[in-house]
């Protein structure tokens, strides 16, 4: 189990495996890398290969703990991460179930919505903090960050009207002070790019998802 872009274990997934947990599941939660307590520099940057990487690294783990059966593993993602859960059914056919939660499916259908939720100066914004990032990514300079959410107007990765739910539902007492909400703003040249749905065929794996 993992969450998407910035959202790290504790306020996200460890929630959703408790659950799984009492059920009878052993559950394995993670972060992707350069995020949370994974390791990785720089910091808060995505890389899309890399998550997906870290998503079979983590299945070729889980099959070798205790007590776990290799023909019996199941994935949950959502968001971003929900997205890559379609590059890694295709990819691993054992699997006994995907679960993806509302998740990334095409960047190209969701860019126009993301963008109409942002004002022009704001997108112009983001858009160049996105290219300074990338090009100072290439001379080895620290990452540019942005919030991963904030609301119309600001300069964030995303400022849909529910942009803020997120964070509020998942961490409503602000317990988790050391939750880093923020990515690398080079994001922003990605996430139109990314069409993960492509690459899933629908009798690859038994799939459950849900779209809100």
């Amino acid at each position: 189990m993992a969450g998407g872009t910035s959202v790290t274990k504790e306020p996200a997934s460890d929630l959703f495996a408790a659950r799984f947990n009492d059920a009878g599941f052993a559950v394995l939660a993670f972060d992707h890398r350069r995020f949370g307590e994974s390791g990785g520099a720089p910091r808060q940057v995505v890389r899309v290969n890399e998550q997906v990487a870290d998503w079979h690294a983590a299945i070729e783990y889980a099959a070798t703990l205790p007590d776990v059966d290799p023909d019996r593993i199941s994935v949950w993602g959502f968001s971003l991460a929900g997205g890559h859960i379609f590059h890694v059914a295709a990819d691993q056919p054992r699997l006994a179930c995907a679960i993806a939660q509302t998740p990334l499916v095409d960047g190209r259908a969701v860019a126009p919505h993301a963008l109409r939720a942002m004002t022009p100066l704001a997108a112009l914004r983001l858009f160049g903090r996105g290219v300074a990032d990338a090009l100072g990514g290439l001379a080895g300079r620290p990452p540019l960050l942005v919030p991963t959410a904030g609301a119309r107007g600001a300069v964030a990765s995303l400022t849909t009207p529910d942009a803020m739910d997120g964070d509020q539902a998942l961490d409503p007492d602000r317990r988790h002070a050391n939750w880093e909400q923020t990515v690398a703003a080079r994001i922003a040249l990605q996430i139109g790019r990314y069409r993960p749905g492509r690459h899933a065929s629908r009798d690859t794996v038994p799939a459950a998802g849900r779209r809100l």
